[in-house]
């Protein structure tokens, strides 16, 4: 089986964080989000996966090369020189995704989800594409479906009586019935793909799952996400393919103190600097005396939230 994981984003709200890393390429106690995505599917036995990339192409590139090859997948790179969207991108991998059922997922965020289940319950329904959904969360915009579990309309538009709001999570489940109404050049895959599906009467149904969810969209949440890993929120059992996560990476020096925080690979934090409940990106060095707080330092960037 195989999947396309979603790589190519500006992540504007990220700034300037995204200016120095791709975000699946931001790492959570050490390891790029990214790695996440790739664990999960290989759990659920994909062997080949391809993701697409725009912003700072060769930086993420690297790291899902490296992460796909710690976890043997077999890892394509679709460059896009032009930004061409969720309904663009995916497009541009048409025949390389074939004509099987295929996994679709975003790359910024970390679920406690079972593929295989969800697989097998897409099968089973014998739809054309199935999206994975959890409660309404604020800040969102939903999707809504009818109870027998059909979607009722694409996102953004009025909802249909009778209809439920929930939280979409970045993954779907698809047939090669979805590349009928995608088109080539920037464009949305809810405008193009869905769309066609509902107009010809194609099944696209959600799917509800429970999981920890969390996906990165600022810095605020980005430094959340790390600060409730170490709490222990993470289903350490679903990604156990990573091996051992660590808040202080084995190549970071330190000397000084460091409370409930994560810390990179060469990273230093010397002796009279104070880091607490923040994360010290790879190779940054903090200074002398320094106290840092509720905040990111990646190189000489401090982001305070």
């Amino acid at each position: 089986m195989r999947a396309m994981v979603f790589c190519a984003g500006l992540s504007t709200r990220l700034r300037p964080l995204s200016e120095l890393w791709p975000k699946p390429a931001c790492p959570v106690l050490n390891r790029p989000l990214i790695a996440f995505n790739f664990a999960l599917l290989r759990g659920a036995g994909v062997g080949e996966v391809a993701i697409n990339t725009h912003h700072l192409a060769d930086r993420m590139a690297a790291v899902a090369e490296s992460e796909a090859r710690a976890l043997g997948l077999a890892l394509r790179v679709s460059h896009e020189s032009t930004l061409l969207g969720h309904g663009g991108g995916l497009k541009a991998l048409e025949a390389w995704l074939g004509d099987e059922t295929f996994l679709l997922l975003n790359g910024d965020f970390i679920f406690d989800l079972d593929l295989r289940a969800l697989i097998e319950t897409h099968r089973r329904s014998c739809a054309a594409a199935t999206l994975v959904v959890q409660p309404p969360l604020a800040g969102y915009r939903p999707l809504h479906a009818f109870p027998d579990g059909r979607l009722a309309c694409l996102p953004g538009e009025a909802p249909p009586p009778g209809s439920t709001p929930w939280h979409f999570t970045g993954v779907h489940v698809l047939e090669p019935a979805i590349f009928a109404g995608l088109v080539s050049g920037p464009s949305g895959i809810f405008e193009t793909g869905y769309r066609a599906l509902l107009e010809t009467g194609a099944l696209v149904r959600i799917h509800e799952e429970r999981g920890s969810w969390r996906d990165v969209q600022t810095a605020e949440n980005y430094l959340a996400t790390n600060l409730e890993a170490l709490q222990g929120w993470l289903p350490l059992a679903r990604f156990k393919a990573l091996g051992p996560l660590t808040a202080i990476h084995p190549s970071a020096r330190v000397e000084g103190a460091v409370e409930e925080s994560v810390v990179g690979a060469g990273a230093v934090v010397p002796a009279g600097a104070r880091v607490r409940r923040s994360v010290v990106l790879a190779e940054t060095v903090i200074g002398k005396g320094e106290s840092l707080e509720n905040a990111i330092a990646a190189g000489g960037l401090r982001v305070r939230v």
